[in-house]
C-alpha cells in the first residue's frame, strides 16, 4: 500500500468517528423530569401516564407518551400547590367571575395519600437526580402536584 492510500483511509476513519460522535450528541436525549397524570397508586408506587421532559435547541420539549412506575421512598419530597377557589358569596358578588391568577395559592408539603383519594388523572411533575428517559420505573426525588380547595364544600363537611 502506498502512503496516500493510508492517509485517505485514516481521513475517512477519523471523519466517520467525528460524524458518529456528532450524530450521537445530537440525538442523545436525557431527562430528569417526567410530567403526567396518576393512573393509580399501589403502596409506595405511583402508576402514571405522561411524557419525559428534556431540552432541545434551548427549549423544553415533551417526549411521546409513556407509562411509568414512580417509586416513592422516604427521601422523596412531595409538594402540593394548594389553590383556594372563591366562595359562593364571592362568586355571587362578582357575577360568577374570578381571576385565577389572583386566587390564594400556597405551597405545602404533600402526602402520598393525596394522590390516592379518588383523584383519577391527577397531574404530577416528577423530578429525579438521574437520567430517566425511556425508563419504565424509577425513584422520584421530588413530586409536585396541585390541589384545589373549595371553601364552601370544605366548611359543610367539617
Amino acid at each position: 500500500m502506498n502512503k496516500s492510500l493510508i492517509i485517505i483511509i485514516g481521513i475517512v476513519l477519523v471523519s466517520g468517528l467525528l460524524y458518529g460522535f456528532y450524530f450521537y450528541a445530537l440525538n442523545n436525549i436525557t431527562s430528569k423530569q417526567f410530567n403526567g397524570t396518576v393512573q393509580s397508586v399501589d403502596g409506595n408506587v405511583i402508576f402514571a401516564r405522561g411524557s419525559y421532559v428534556y431540552e432541545k435547541d434551548g427549549q423544553l420539549v415533551a417526549s411521546e407518551e409513556a407509562e411509568v412506575k414512580i417509586i416513592v421512598t422516604d427521601n422523596t419530597e412531595l409538594m402540593k400547590m394548594v389553590t383556594t377557589m372563591p366562595t359562593q358569596a364571592e362568586l355571587a358578588a362578582n357575577e360568577g367571575k374570578f381571576d385565577f391568577e389572583k386566587l390564594k395559592k400556597e405551597q405545602k408539603p404533600g402526602e402520598l395519600s393525596d394522590l390516592t383519594m379518588n383523584v383519577q388523572n391527577q397531574p404530577v411533575s416528577v423530578f429525579t437526580d438521574i437520567d430517566v428517559y425511556g425508563k419504565t420505573d424509577f425513584q422520584a426525588k421530588r413530586i409536585e402536584y396541585a390541589q384545589i380547595v373549595y371553601p364552601d364544600i370544605n366548611m359543610e363537611e367539617e
